[in-house]
C-alpha cells in the first residue's frame, strides 16, 4: 500500500513507476490466506508432475508458462459521508451564505467493499468462482486439469507460429534464388 501511494504520486512520469506487487488490489486482506492456502495446494499437486511456480504466480507446466490471477468480488454499498467530507459540507454551506462562488464538493455516491468470493483465472481465458453449490477449493481437481489444457494449447501455438515463421522463411529463400 505503501508503495502504491508513492505510485500515485509519481504519476506525471508513468515510467518511473514501479510494477504493482502481486494481489494487491485484487484480494482483500481476510481472503488472502485462503488464496495462499489454493495456492499452496496447487504447488503440492503439481510438483510431483516437474512444474514449478514463478514469482508472477506462473505455473511452468511442460516447459510452457501458464498463468494464475485471483480476484476477489466486490459489492456496491451507498456511501457513509466521513467527519471529514461533513466538515466539508459544513463549509460549503458557510461560504455559500457569503459567497456566490462557493463551490460544492463532490463525493461519490456508492463504495465497492471485497465480499469473500474469489475468481480464478488462467490465462485470462478459463475461469473459476465461487458460488453457492461450491467454493474453489472444491474445484482444484478441475483447475489442475485446466492448467495442463492451457499448456498445451499454449504449445499449439507457439509450434504453430514456429512453422509460419520457418515457411516465411523459406519463401523468402526461393524469392532470393529466384
Amino acid at each position: 500500500k505503501k508503495r502504491q501511494k508513492l505510485n500515485d504520486a509519481r504519476v506525471w512520469n508513468k515510467r518511473d513507476l514501479d510494477p504493482m506487487p502481486l494481489l494487491v488490489d485484487s484480494v482483500s486482506e481476510a481472503v488472502l490466506p485462503r488464496v495462499y492456502r489454493i495456492i499452496d495446494a496447487l504447488i503440492k499437486a503439481m510438483e510431483p508432475l516437474d512444474c514449478a511456480l514463478t514469482d508472477d504466480l506462473d505455473f511452468v507446466i511442460n516447459g510452457e508458462d501458464v498463468s494464475l490471477s485471483f480476484s476477489e468480488f466486490k459489492d456496491k454499498v451507498p456511501h457513509i459521508l466521513t467527519t471529514a467530507e461533513n466538515m466539508k459540507l459544513l463549509e460549503y454551506e458557510e461560504d455559500r451564505k457569503r459567497y456566490s462562488w462557493a463551490r460544492k464538493p463532490q463525493f461519490r455516491k456508492y463504495d465497492h467493499v471485497f465480499n469473500g468470493r474469489l475468481k480464478v483465472e488462467i490465462n485470462r481465458k478459463r475461469s473459476f468462482r465461487d458460488s453457492q453449490s461450491y467454493v474453489i477449493e472444491d474445484r482444484l481437481g478441475d483447475i489442475l486439469i485446466e492448467l495442463y489444457e492451457a499448456s498445451e494449447e499454449i504449445k499449439r501455438a507457439r509450434k504453430a507460429a514456429e512453422e509460419a515463421e520457418r515457411r516465411r522463411f523459406e519463401e523468402e529463400i526461393l524469392k532470393e534464388e529466384r
